[in-house]
């Protein structure tokens, strides 16, 4: 072993020294690391998994996390704000608020978790009433509820797209001040609340398995703020983030229609798309949505926030960039959704007729969320067929024949497409978790303790397929498998060699 391997393996079993270097280091910077030698990718491995812990993320806020993320996979609630900006950018905002956002209908079962299990008290506006039950909005199950274009959104206190705004207060044991808990009602969905935010850096949510920064190489790399709401927007809100780091940017004024930006105005976008960071997070102990008690009723299989889609529009003056959605609302569906095309909204056809619920016999009605992907890809199919052969200006009899025969697909058992873009996020409790920063693509294996001073784990040793590091251009999340593991010889270059490469700043590190 050279002198410099046995450097490196010395620095990187010692949790202290590598620690220090990993705190340093961005998100696309800790992964390029990573991959330099099986001594450092062990150590980020470890590093990863207590860096990354959610629950105690959360135990500043909640004395059981393990009880409210249970909650969250229950009824779909998502963190957003600052808390899950503090998650990925690795740090912690003395004083900082929870902002946690819940479909309509679930509100009222947070409220009595928050005050019961949690201690929290309620602490009503002027314009509220006292009891928060009385406050919260009724939700009727049979009747799509909200308006039908994201340009008529409410706005709530000064947050859009937000129907009522809950807030909790707790006395914390310490001297700091006490724990504030805001729970906001969205008027759709949570995700178009979070989008309705001013700005892209705090465009990230966390629901129960996964978490999610949609615009992570701008907002964590190159520390940029895009402005996305012009009007309206609080001064002080702008300065708060400018104070933390970040530099706001109204559009990329070099060429502000280019694809090829960070900010990929006109694309598609997903939570399962490449240019998402997703972290899988550990499920142990985590109680997973309960099955229906109807038996006509099929279990959702993934989060409600997963088959949203929106875009980035530039407006016609190229002053500013706006996020820019259809609504998809259906009373057959229990949550609501949005479509980043207006061509794909009005071609989703949607169950109107088709009365699939019970009614009068006390079971819980008969959802059909569980068949959205379908429906959703079936309008993909159909905005293809009209590219391909578009209707005249008279009512095509042939285009006609073809929009009912995939109406009529949708009430079949039709299976989903191999390369379905809807897809629920990989859980980490298996034995490894990936994640993926604009197509740099990591897969950590749960370590059992930290490295050895020989290097490895105590306990375990990693399977090649958790220590290989994948690297993909063209990641969809944690759904992939990795690839098998290379000969030693392709695996694992020089360490110096590797060390330059990932990061030029380390290179005189070893020497």
């Amino acid at each position: 072993m050279s002198c410099q391997a046995r450097l490196v393996e010395e620095v990187f079993s010692r949790a202290p020294v590598y620690e220090n270097i990993f705190s340093m280091l961005s998100p696309v910077e800790f992964i390029r690391v990573s991959h330099t030698c099986k001594v450092i990718h062990e150590a980020s491995a470890y590093f990863f998994h207590r860096a990354y812990n959610i629950n105690r993320h959360l135990s500043r806020f909640f004395v059981d996390p393990l009880s409210f993320r249970s909650l969250q996979a229950r009824t779909g609630t998502l963190i957003s704000g600052s808390i899950a900006l503090q998650f990925f950018d690795r740090t912690c905002y003395l004083g900082s608020d929870l902002d946690v956002y819940t479909h309509p209908g679930h509100t009222l079962e947070l409220l009595d978790w928050l005050t019961v299990a949690e201690g929290y008290h309620y602490q009503s506006r002027p314009d509220q009433a006292a009891d928060y039950r009385k406050a919260v909005p009724r939700w009727d199950p049979k009747q799509p509820v909200g308006p039908k274009t994201m340009w008529d959104e409410p706005e709530y206190a000064g947050v859009k797209a937000v129907r009522d705004i809950f807030t909790f207060i707790k006395d914390s044991k310490s001297q700091e001040a006490p724990r504030k808990v805001h729970v906001m009602e969205a008027a759709i969905n949570p995700f178009t609340a979070i989008m309705q935010t001013y700005t892209t850096c705090v465009m990230n949510l966390i629901a129960f398995d996964c978490a999610y920064a949609l615009y992570p190489m701008p907002t964590f790399e190159k520390r940029e703020a895009l402005i996305v709401r012009i009007l309206n927007v609080d001064e002080n809100l702008k300065s708060k983030y400018v104070k933390r780091g970040w530099r706001t940017v109204l559009i990329d004024s070099s060429n502000p229609r280019s694809r090829k930006t960070y900010w990929r105005p006109g694309t598609e976008r997903s939570l399962t798309d490449a240019r998402t960071w997703r972290i899988p997070l550990d499920l142990t102990g985590v109680s997973l949505r309960p099955p229906p008690s109807s038996p006509t009723v099929k279990a959702l299989p993934w989060d409600p926030i997963i088959p949203n889609t929106w875009k980035l529009l530039v407006w016609e003056d190229n002053s500013a960039m706006i996020g820019s959605y259809e609504i998809a609302q259906s009373p057959f569906f229990r949550y609501n959704y949005v479509i980043d095309d207006s061509e794909l909204a009005e071609l989703l056809i949607l169950p109107k007729t088709f009365d699939a619920r019970s009614s009068g016999s006390g079971q819980e009605p008969a959802w059909l969320d569980e068949e959205y992907p379908r429906y959703y890809e079936n309008a993909r199919r159909l905005l293809k067929l009209k590219k391909l052969y578009p209707p005249p200006d008279d009512d095509s009899f042939c285009y006609t024949i073809a929009s009912n025969r995939l109406a009529a697909i949708n009430y079949m058992d039709d299976d989903a497409d191999e390369n379905d873009d809807i897809q629920a996020p990989a859980p980490a409790s298996g034995p490894a978790a990936s994640t993926s920063v604009y197509g740099l693509r990591s897969t950590f294996g749960a370590p059992s303790s930290a490295p050895s001073r020989r290097g490895g784990t105590t306990g375990s040793t990693p399977s090649p397929a958790t220590s290989a590091f994948p690297v993909s251009s063209s990641s969809s999340g944690g759904n992939s498998a990795p690839p098998q593991s290379q000969p030693p010889t392709q695996q694992w270059q020089p360490i110096q060699d590797n060390v330059a490469l990932a990061l030029p700043r380390l290179r005189g590190m070893f020497k």
